[in-house]
């Protein structure tokens, strides 16, 4: 009995499922169908590609592939199919990944949060915000300088390398490859972000023509219908950046980005467009930007998230600054009504409010009031 055990554990260990755990034909059908919807909408919604199950059931991506689904069927307040695939994939976690208790159970709290129908931010990535402590927020804040500040430090450097070699200093594009490129692209797409926090997609998904300057600064328009919730006569989402990264777009639109466009691939409409690479589409946007940003940002801020958090951030890093913030908060993320933001942050952390008080009591004892 004692070898068999050892024999199913080595099993469960490399992978495979052991008596306990098989499951019938019709079983894995099902679940591979749900495996495939999580798979697709990950893909659509931040280009990313999972190697495998195991990564598939690691819980930052699994909570990235169930709020892209989410998102995928409309946001309805029926959560029920998300729910039985979150399930399956916690049955595949213990019975295929073996995964470890702490991660199944965070998987379980991922079922929960859209068991009961909540809305708003899951517990784990409200834990996840928790971690932007002011020296952090701060240097989130500066993430786009410290990123090109070593942009530019790497491009001396090449320039300089190659005048060593050849005696000529080239030019500073010369020297700027795919990958500098890109980053310089997702320093944009952080600017974007950061500016006034519009959705994954249309952040993907800008076009070139939504681009117009005014007074010498960018305006980033997205139209009403590629917004959730609005339509047609709606007002449209607008981002009017400042001017140091008014500076970079223009730099980024006529310097930059032409690194990254195919060389069939000339009329792209998108902001960020897809490179050279096994798997280049004509007339398609760069779906891994995002992906970069939050690489940037755990690098230089030590925070990693998934790119849907990134929103989400933004509204917390004001309301951390006040909760009188709420209703700004409302407008910047372009939230209908104050009940949406509410429900989003109004729970992220009773401290907000309990400071808020405290400063408001010691306030009127000082005062006399």
């Amino acid at each position: 009995m004692a070898r068999v055990e050892r024999r199913e554990s080595k099993m469960r260990e490399y992978g495979f499922l052991t008596t306990d755990y098989r499951w019938s034909e019709d079983t894995i059908a099902t679940r591979r169908g749900y495996v495939i919807s999580l798979a697709k909408a990950l893909v659509a919604s931040h280009d990313i590609v999972v190697p495998g199950m195991h990564a598939l059931t690691d819980y930052h991506i699994l909570q990235a592939a169930a709020a892209a689904l989410y998102e995928a069927n409309g946001g309805r307040k029926d959560t029920g199919y998300l729910v039985s695939v979150l399930k399956a994939m916690k049955k595949i976690a213990v019975g295929y990944a073996a995964k470890s208790e702490q991660e199944v159970e965070d998987i379980r709290s991922l079922i929960r949060f859209y068991e009961t129908g909540r809305r708003g931010i899951a517990p784990k990535n409200k834990k996840k915000l928790r971690e932007f402590t002011e020296a952090r927020i701060q240097s989130t804040i500066d993430l786009s300088g410290t990123v090109m500040t070593g942009i530019n430090t790497e491009i001396d450097r090449r320039r300089k390398a190659v005048r060593k070699k050849t005696g000529v200093l080239p030019d500073r594009l010369d020297v700027i490859d795919v990958e500098l490129a890109r980053d310089i692209a997702a320093v944009l797409a952080h600017d974007i972000l950061l500016t006034r926090a519009p959705r994954s997609s249309n952040v993907i998904e800008a076009h070139l023509d939504w681009i117009a300057y005014q007074d010498g600064k960018a305006v980033l328009t997205i139209p009403a219908p590629e917004v959730k919730g609005r339509k047609a006569g709606d007002p449209d989402y607008v981002v009017h950046l400042g001017d140091r990264a008014s500076r970079l777009m223009e730099n980024y639109i006529n310097k930059i980005r032409p690194i990254l466009l195919h060389s069939e691939d000339a009329e792209n409409p998108y902001l960020f467009p897809r490179q050279e690479g096994g798997k280049f589409k004509i007339n398609a946007p760069y779906r891994a930007i995002l992906k970069r940003v939050t690489r940037l940002l755990h690098q230089h801020v030590g925070v990693q998230i998934n790119p849907h958090l990134y929103r989400h951030l933004i509204g917390w890093i004001w309301l951390k600054a006040s909760m009188d913030n709420l209703p700004r908060v409302q407008r910047l993320l372009g939230h209908k009504s104050l009940k949406t933001t509410v429900e989003y942050y109004a729970e992220l952390d009773e401290t907000l409010v309990m400071d808020g008080w405290q400063t408001y009591l010691e306030t009127k004892a000082k005062t006399g009031a």
